[in-house]
């Protein structure tokens, strides 16, 4: 769109001189047209002095022309920067902003596959041509790559996971060892005896 208002812009001014020239206005760049108003009020400065009432009047109002001129050309730019601001902002809508997926990404984890093609899969791991005779292609340099990215991170999966079993052993040797030593402290503790004995065999 910024790319659009530039083109815009540098097309303005030449559109801008052409409807005027259309309408019969003299348009002209800004630069001559102020050096023009500049002129045509210096002219009328000099010449107020020693002219006419009449020949003042006819000279303010060609100076009065020339600003009328101006301002129309700041009208039309303005309203043609308006106009086309207007048409980006409804243009704009019928564009996407949201961030990019991957095609069939959903479906892909759904059914237990990689996020996209490129990952891993077939056309990712076999070779892209074979002989004639059928026998594979020898591997590329992306493909034995990959290949030992995924032995190294296979290893370290195993090694976390029989330290996690490991760790989860010991917790239960240690949780049982914990009740062994808890039932042994019961043990040796006073036994009822007498009265308490007899009580304690009556009520089981």
């Amino acid at each position: 769109s910024v790319v659009a208002v530039n083109i815009c812009l540098y097309y303005l001014l030449p559109l801008t001189q052409l409807l005027f020239r259309i309408a019969g206005i003299n348009a002209v760049t800004p630069t001559s047209h102020a050096n023009a108003n500049a002129n045509s009020r210096v002219n009328y400065e000099r010449l107020s002095a020693g002219l006419s009432p009449c020949s003042c009047s006819i000279i303010e109002q060609s100076v009065n022309q020339s600003v009328s001129c101006e301002f129309c050309l700041i009208v039309g730019v303005i309203l043609f920067i308006l106009c086309c601001f207007t048409v980006f902002r409804f243009s704009s809508r019928q564009l996407s902003t949201t961030c990019g997926v991957q095609a069939g990404q959903k479906w892909r984890l759904e059914h237990g596959l990689a996020r996209s093609g490129t990952e891993y899969g077939p056309l990712t791991d076999l070779p892209d041509w074979s002989f004639a005779d059928g026998r594979p292609a020898p591997p590329l340099k992306g493909h034995l790559r990959r290949k030992q990215e995924r032995e190294t991170l296979a290893r370290r999966i195993v090694m976390l996971n029989s330290e996690v079993d490991q760790g989860i052993e010991m917790w239960r040797e240690k949780q049982e060892g914990a009740k062994r030593m808890e039932e042994h402290k019961k043990s040796l503790l006073l036994k009822p005896k007498g009265q308490r004995l007899l009580k304690k065999k009556s009520q089981c």
